[in-house]
């Protein structure tokens, strides 16, 4: 069967349509982590203010970090996309002093942030260091996963705290109104 010049031009103008679609539908990896870093600012930029509406549009699981820090600033320092096409932010707040690492994954069509360390105000808590002491953190965790479990165990470190500080109160009491340093002591103080 030949073709006349009606098929041909229809075939060519096809043919161009969907290369232009393909061009278009196909973001460049720098592109994606442009628009990432983009979501992270406008992440970063509602958390002080706690604009509910956007941080849980863009961090679905936000809700389920129960203390956070309220930072109003963060410097990208790193940016990266894997073969998955998963965009890993590294950031630094000037109030903190650990950086802080945001995961970025397609959902429905849009990046979204799917996990975060460094979020959680519970690290670098006592109540962190006793989870982490009594081994309720195994492999890599992220800020979801900390606030569960420092939440579930804030009532036994309290409950330990409280134990702790009786314990002293009743072990320990001044015989006089003066502490002074005697005999290798501090004196009037008595176990």
């Amino acid at each position: 069967m030949f073709m006349n010049g009606r098929h041909l031009t229809y075939i060519v103008s096809l043919i161009a349509i969907c290369a232009i679609t393909m061009m278009v539908s196909c973001e460049s990896d720098k592109s994606k982590i442009e628009k990432c870093q983009e979501i992270v600012n406008t992440f970063v930029s509602n958390l002080s203010i706690e604009n509910n509406d956007v941080l849980f549009k863009v961090y679905p699981n936000f809700p389920k970090i129960k203390r956070y820090w309220k930072i109003k600033d963060m410097k990208i320092v790193n940016s990266s996309i894997d073969a998955e096409k998963t965009v890993t932010i590294v950031g630094k707040s000037s109030l903190l002093e650990q950086n802080i690492l945001l995961v970025l994954k397609k959902v429905k069509g849009e990046y979204v942030i799917v996990s975060s360390k460094g979020l959680a105000s519970y690290f670098n808590s006592n109540l962190y260091t006793y989870c982490q002491k009594i081994g309720c953190f195994t492999g890599d965790i992220d800020d979801v996963k900390v606030s569960e479990i420092c939440n579930q165990k804030k009532d036994d470190f309290d409950l330990l705290t409280m134990e702790i500080k009786e314990n002293i109160e009743h072990n320990f009491y001044l015989a006089g109104k003066t502490l002074k340093l005697q005999d290798g002591g501090i004196g009037n103080l008595y176990l």
